[in-house]
């Protein structure tokens, strides 16, 4: 049965906006609210997309016992807001009866102080028994991601080794250091010691390790990739059978790493407060507050983004190795929806989720992550909406090192 859905979107940054302009462009969605501690944000949000379908309101996503009653009435909450708010924005869903997706997730909690993915999943018996949909980390990694290794797995007999690789060649006009998404979260991702599986066992490399010449598709080409933590690599060896290694490595300019490694040296990426004279401040709020605003650096930013998975394994008693990525340039996506590709591409895959949850095509309550949904719909979907999908047989030889499109 197809619904009439309202949704609230929490976060009136780029990814949010992204969101937000996808689902205004849905006959499944009958209004938007777009919720943000910064009204103004939200305001602005809303006069840009011009959409009679949009309304903006205030919200603190720390807030359970607020935000449900903001909640209330509508079908599906998108948490678009920082992973620490997770577990907040999760339990006013349930307090509202209405669905929830995030985009990420935070933790470990004895690292980090947030909550990790396990403490999510552990609320799924509550969704399941109020009949909710409770998505998981659906953005593009992970998310597509996630939904990549689920999709070409189905197409071996054997899946040994799930690589999740992103990569970015883009640079930034007027800026030496400037993350491209939530540098809260980059910041952490980069800094804790990323999670790796290998031959049934999760293990902790060095921060930024690993270093690694991957071969991209053009126009991006060879670039150098290194663990970072990341969602994909706790769940997909769990639901894809048969996995024995699986990673994630990202594209670090050596400029960025030495730089984050020195801010972290003197204590600037400490989330725990300090005394500065008589007065208490959270140095990494300090350094993320200097920072720019991703949301306003599609202007500035040139380049591509590319975000994909190797998948390694057998087929017709073949080995079988092949790259399945989305690619889009950080320009073309700034002319045609007024934010860069990293945006654009996280912001994509939830809304087409959101269409699904309102189209009864997704209709598992309970938590899950992406690569438990069913894969068949999404290259075409993506596509769709700009958001081209590829898949090539890799041979032998170099890490990445793409060939033939298939």
């Amino acid at each position: 049965m197809w619904l009439r859905m309202k949704v609230v979107v929490l976060g009136a940054g780029a990814v949010g906006a992204v969101i937000a302009d996808q689902l205004t462009k849905s006959r499944h969605i009958e209004k938007i609210t777009l919720a943000d501690v910064d009204l103004k944000k939200a305001k602005m949000l809303r006069q840009k997309l011009g959409s009679e379908k949009v309304v903006a309101r205030k919200a603190d996503a720390s807030k359970i016992v607020q935000l449900a009653k903001l909640l209330k009435g509508n079908g599906i909450v998108v948490n678009a807001t920082i992973p620490k708010f997770n577990l907040f924005v999760m339990r006013a869903a349930l307090r509202a009866r209405v669905h929830y997706m995030d985009l990420a997730t935070g933790g470990p909690r004895d690292l980090v102080g947030s909550a990790d993915l396990d403490e999510q999943m552990a609320l799924g018996e509550k969704f399941k028994r109020a009949g909710l949909t409770a998505l998981l980390s659906m953005g593009v990694d992970p998310g597509c991601t996630n939904i990549f290794a689920r999709y070409m797995a189905n197409r071996m007999d054997r899946v040994e080794e799930v690589l999740v690789r992103d990569g970015d060649n883009s640079t930034v006009d007027g800026h030496s250091f400037a993350p491209l998404f939530s540098p809260d979260t980059i910041i952490e991702e980069c800094l804790l010691p990323p999670l790796a599986y290998r031959e049934g066992q999760f293990v902790r490399m060095e921060p930024m390790s690993g270093g690694e010449v991957y071969h991209f598709p053009q126009p991006i080409g060879p670039l150098t990739t290194y663990y970072v933590d990341h969602e994909e690599v706790e769940t997909i060896p769990a639901n894809i059978p048969g996995v024995r290694k699986c990673d994630f490595k990202y594209a670090l300019g050596e400029s960025f790493i030495q730089t984050l490694k020195a801010l972290d040296s003197i204590g600037m990426t400490r989330a725990h407060p300090t005394l500065v004279g008589d007065m208490e401040v959270i140095p990494k709020n300090v350094l993320v507050s200097l920072l720019p605003d991703p949301a306003t650096l599609g202007p500035k930013v040139k380049g591509h983004s590319c975000v994909g998975v190797e998948v390694r394994g057998w087929a017709a008693g073949t080995p079988k190795r092949v790259f399945m990525y989305t690619m889009s340039s950080h320009e073309d996506c700034y002319k045609a929806h007024g934010v860069t590709a990293t945006a654009f591409q996280t912001g994509v895959p939830p809304a087409i989720a959101v269409d699904m949850i309102a189209r009864g095509e997704i209709a598992r309550t309970g938590t899950f992550t992406a690569e438990m949904l069913d894969p068949e719909p999404w290259p075409e979907e993506l596509r769709k909406r700009g958001m081209p999908v590829e898949i090539i047989d890799l041979p032998d030889g170099p890490a990445g090192a793409p060939q033939s499109a298939m």
